[in-house]
């Protein structure tokens, strides 16, 4: 009786679990939003020209990539170095071509991409800025806040880009900074398996013009 019991019992709690496998929602993949592949390149209108993936490497830490902005002449302005784990992409560090800026490296690191498809989810990442070079060294204590604001139709030069991710990010400093460096609201949507198409900063705006992977 008992294993009759037992049967029945599996027999209908089986096939619900099945189907609650089948519906639970699958994770978040931010490379979706900004796949980076090797010698990738978008070009906006805007003072930020041009970004390329300049390299690509695989480690047992997840994957890294060098990704290089240039101006409208061509000419490098600063690199930003990105790495994946667990459905994210990060941003580690900032490297400038200038030296009237510092090298910065983030710990822990920040969101280089979305990190959901959830409007209105908002998270906030406390780090520090590790800056060295010739015009100052130092920690710098910053937070940061990123908030999924929609998912909409963007229409840009380079086409119309469908359920884009828009978020904001904004960085916060202690008053006691005299150098902040990402201050202010910024902007960004993210087209799937494009990445950004538009961009809207405290200092340039910028529509994609064309992409290539």
């Amino acid at each position: 009786m008992k294993r009759n019991s037992f049967a029945a019992v599996t027999a209908v709690l089986l096939p619900a679990a099945a189907l609650l496998l089948f519906c639970r929602p699958q994770r978040f993949h931010a490379e979706t939003y900004f796949p980076l592949e090797k010698d990738a390149v978008w070009v906006f209108s805007g003072d930020l020209n041009t970004m390329k993936v300049t390299h690509v490497e695989s480690g047992v830490h997840g994957r890294q990539w060098m990704v290089t902005f240039y101006d409208s002449l061509g000419l490098p302005l600063w690199s930003e170095t990105y790495r994946s784990h667990g459905g994210q992409i990060y941003w580690t560090a900032f490297s400038p071509q200038t030296t009237l800026l510092p090298q910065i490296t983030f710990d822990p690191p920040l969101y280089a991409a979305p990190f959901s498809d959830v409007v209105g989810e908002t998270r906030t990442i406390e780090s520090v800025e590790h800056r060295v070079g010739p015009v100052e060294d130092g920690a710098v204590p910053i937070s940061v806040e990123y908030h999924i604001m929609g998912l909409e139709d963007v229409q840009v030069p380079a086409g119309l880009y469908h359920r884009c991710i828009k978020m904001k990010v904004h960085f916060t400093y202690p008053d006691s900074i005299k150098r902040p460096y990402f201050v202010g609201d910024h902007y960004y949507w993210y087209a799937p398996d494009v990445g950004p198409v538009k961009y809207d900063l405290p200092t340039s705006y910028g529509e994609l013009l064309s992409h290539r992977r």
